[in-house]
């Protein structure tokens, strides 16, 4: 056996491409197959039935590029055999990696039980039941089946998220954040906004509630102080360019200690009085035990708080107007939301 075919396989090259020379790492490079001769190999060449051809060249570009880097670096490959038939087995793995599903089922130990990362609520087998029946067939997602002409989507869940937190209208957008662009946009676009300075908060993957203001075109007007904010300083910072009070729960952190800040209530009053619209992200708790008895004008709810599944954001009391089209969550999503408003059919209608 030549020297060269030693170093590249039987465990040759773990043993030696460390001290290897330039004229053997040559020697190595001179070994690797092209990649058209890769391209006849038996199980390569089976998956141009499934692959686009140019999808498969750059894998198996990708694979002797990372061999010869390997070898000029000195490290030893994966797999010390650098045959075509080894080449070919990379090459099968790699695309069989690429093609596997990135999403797959984990176990939830962290002890969150709505992990954003995680995938927050999972859905009851019962509710994807129900989902499937419509989701695997042409339905009535925006038609009006009784008047014989176009509908609206928001009008399968609409109801039933009324008649779940009390408000007098709802719509179900991508998510929270959704919600409350779509919410500012429309209610204060080039008008000041209220905040409290201790409800800049920053939640989930970069939503800053700074950012989200500017992005809705609002104009963020700041008032208190991180942890002492009183009705006063809401009053003082009222002017005509006042559009929204916006109340923030913080969600995932808490103040304690030397704090103060107005009673929502207290906000509502404020807002009454002067005729400035109020929203807010809702405590999810107390939402579901007095539903919307709070004359907030405004109410942004993350769905999986509610029990209607996974992350839906929620304006309820108003319809926003256009911006929502472009937020408004896909069929599918849709379709299971209703689900999950609706529970399992009775026995009567499936």
């Amino acid at each position: 056996m030549p020297r060269d075919s030693r170093l590249c396989s039987n465990g040759g090259m773990t043993q030696r491409a460390k001290s290897a020379s330039p004229s053997e790492q040559t020697a190595l490079l001179r070994q690797l197959p092209s990649v058209d001769e890769l391209l006849l190999r038996p199980r390569v060449a089976a998956l141009t039935n499934s692959l686009q051809r140019n999808v498969l060249v750059d894998v198996v570009r990708g694979v002797l590029a990372r061999l010869r880097r390997e070898i000029v670096s000195g490290g030893a490959p994966r797999e010390s055999d650098c045959s075509s038939e080894s080449i070919e087995r990379h090459i099968v793995e790699a695309i069989e990696k690429e093609l596997a599903p990135s999403l797959r089922g984990l176990i939830n130990a962290s002890g969150v039980i709505l992990h954003t990362n995680l995938g927050r609520a999972p859905l009851p087998a019962s509710i994807v039941s129900e989902f499937l029946k419509t989701a695997t067939q042409y339905c009535n997602l925006e038609y009006d089946v009784t008047a014989g002409t176009r509908g609206k989507r928001d009008a399968h869940t609409s109801g039933l998220i009324e008649r779940l937190t009390g408000a007098e209208a709802a719509i179900v957008v991508n998510n929270c954040a959704a919600a409350v662009l779509v919410a500012l946009a429309a209610l204060a676009r080039h008008g000041e906004v209220l905040v409290s300075r201790g409800e800049l908060i920053e939640i989930g993957d970069g939503f800053r509630i700074p950012e989200i203001m500017e992005q809705s075109g609002a104009v963020l007007r700041e008032v208190g102080t991180t942890n002492r904010t009183r009705l006063a300083d809401y009053e003082n910072a009222l002017n005509e360019k006042t559009r929204v009070i916006l109340r923030v729960h913080p969600s995932n952190f808490s103040l304690t200690g030397f704090t103060e800040k107005p009673q929502v209530s207290e906000l509502i009053a404020f807002g009454q009085r002067t005729a400035v619209m109020r929203a807010g992200a809702a405590d999810r708790k107390k939402l579901i035990a007095t539903p919307c008895k709070q004359d907030t004008f405004l109410t942004h709810v993350t769905g999986d708080h509610l029990p209607v599944g996974k992350v839906a954001g929620r304006n309820t009391e108003l319809e926003i107007g256009p911006g929502r089209f472009c937020l408004r969550i896909a069929h599918a999503l849709l379709r299971s939301r209703a689900s999950m408003l609706h529970g399992p059919a009775p026995a009567a209608h499936r």
